[in-house]
């Protein structure tokens, strides 16, 4: 029996065209479902965020002072073309993830063999942790999104031969690095990759082969120049330079307490902790958890190799950061599944080994292999709409106000009935923002209790001081929460505006 017999088959030829195009569907499906509908409204944070991408403004140099330029000014773009809305606030971290799933199937296919790229990458972009952290319109994102785009650009500079595309990979490496100093904690991967290259003798001689020094110097001169009001930030405020390295807003000291909350993240399958955690637990599934704890395993065995070598340093120096960070467990995503793939080459690796000359044993060894693999994506990406629909701690943490509130203005210019906004005093500025991209500075949003009149109507949002006035409120509109009252937008009108049907 020739080993070149089965790859006659056609299912065989293809079978790497099949699996990226799968892959590529499945990410552009689940994505746009999760920001779309799942949970489809916004957060806290996210109002907080589009407030602090709206504020960026050339004519004010100060305000380009912040932390995550790189992404404000992404959503600013994207507020500034569709208006605020829930839409417009995700997109940019819905164009990010898409970016990253293409990213990072480059890389595990630069790192690994065309099938454990395949599996790994299937693993990586639709679980239910990529998906969380995709569909949020905050910042998050970007803690994997520079990793991925890192390592991509030094994986192809550091190529055995020379070639056309470091003069483009080289100075966008220096870019890159440069702008991800503006994310929290991603300095460490900058430190493990400048030790690699300085202390592993390949990457040494790759180096100095393959990279000429004008692309080189140009790579630093342009890294150097991206980050220089990242560092006028830190001279006005030094302790952002702590923040950008260590620390965030969520951080903790109490070393034996993050443990357990790390292990809680890692472990919880009953979702109890999501309500003090904010995450969705497990944070990677059991078999995805195990294919990196092999992985380390050969990683261990394995380590003088450039890209083991890599991974190591940076895992070292990551993992107490991890643990002050017990909140942020996104920051150990790409590490984790880069572990994964190396766990899913070698179980690959001694399946082939066990069938070196029966092509058809070596062939349909991979039926079993893709149920596993097709089982884990789709219970990981059922998980998490399940969870956004269900579970109480987060779907209470969204709200569909803007959406309802958008609705409730329309119908009233549509009655000719002039509609007041009114909110508490927490809501204010970004119900300010909306009037500002959308209204022109036309609706009249208030903090005040406000009385309705023959050709005016008040819409109330549930924390304003008008729900709490004496007045009785012709309508109430309610919102599906678990667990919290669902009433969430109140209109008043007088007696002369309401209809009565017949």
């Amino acid at each position: 029996m020739s080993k070149d017999s089965v790859k006659h088959i056609f299912l065989y030829r293809w079978r790497f065209v099949f699996g990226y195009s799968i892959l590529a569907l499945m990410l552009i499906g689940v994505l746009t479902s999760a920001t779309l509908f799942a949970p489809g409204g916004l957060t806290p944070a996210e109002q907080n965020s589009a407030l602090t991408s709206a504020s960026l403004s050339l004519q004010n140099p100060e305000s380009l002072l912040v932390v995550d330029l790189p992404y404000h000014a992404l959503q600013k773009a994207s507020i500034a073309v569709f208006g605020v809305s829930s839409f417009s606030i995700k997109l940019p971290s819905l164009l990010l993830a898409i970016a990253i799933g293409v990213g990072f199937t480059l890389l595990l296919r630069r790192w690994f063999t065309p099938n454990v790229s395949v599996i790994t990458g299937s693993l990586a972009v639709v679980s239910a942790a990529f998906i969380f952290l995709a569909q949020q319109g905050t910042p998050a994102i970007m803690t994997v999104f520079w990793p991925v785009f890192i390592l991509l650009l030094a994986s192809l500079s550091f190529k055995r031969a020379k070639s056309k595309l470091t003069a483009i990979t080289v100075p966008l490496l220096g870019i890159a690095a440069g702008l991800s100093l503006y994310t929290p904690m991603n300095i460490f991967l900058l430190l493990s990759l400048a030790a690699g290259s300085i202390l592993h003798p390949h990457i040494r001689y790759s180096a100095r082969k393959y990279i000429p020094k004008h692309f080189l110097t140009l790579a630093i001169v342009l890294g150097v120049a991206v980050t220089l009001p990242l560092a006028y930030l830190i001279y006005r405020d030094p302790s952002i330079a702590l923040t950008l390295a260590i620390t965030s807003d969520t951080s903790s000291f109490n070393i034996v307490e993050n443990l357990k909350l790390i292990a809680l993240q890692l472990f919880d399958i009953t979702g109890t902790s999501i309500n003090f955690t904010g995450a969705i637990t497990p944070f990677i599934t059991l078999p995805s958890l195990l294919l990196a704890l092999l992985g380390v395993f050969h990683l261990v065995r394995n380590r003088h190799g450039a890209q083991n070598y890599l991974l190591t340093a940076w895992m070292i120096m990551l993992l107490p950061i991890a643990v002050l960070n017990p909140h942020r467990p996104e920051l150990l995503f790409v590490p984790l599944m880069l572990l994964g793939g190396i766990g899913i080459a070698n179980v690959l690796h001694y399946w082939y080994s066990l069938f070196p000359f029966n092509p058809y044993a070596r062939a349909f060894g991979l039926v079993p292999l893709a149920v596993f693999v097709g089982g884990v994506v789709f219970t990981d990406s059922l998980r998490y709409f399940q969870a956004t629909h269900y579970n109480s701690a987060l779907t209470t943490n969204v709200s569909k106000d803007l959406s309802t509130i958008k609705g409730q203005i329309t119908d009233l210019q549509a009655a000719e009935i002039t509609p007041i906004l009114a909110v508490s005093e927490d809501e204010e500025a970004f119900y300010q923002l909306y009037n500002q991209k959308e209204r022109n500075g036309e609706l009249t949003v208030t903090t005040t209790v406000a009385e309705p009149t023959s050709t005016s109507a008040v819409i109330a949002t549930r924390e304003s001081e008008q729900v709490r006035s004496t007045q009785i409120p012709t309508t109430v509109l309610a919102e599906s929460h678990a667990g919290e009252a669902s009433d969430r937008i109140y209109l008043y009108k007088t007696e002369s505006d309401i209809r009565t049907p017949f």
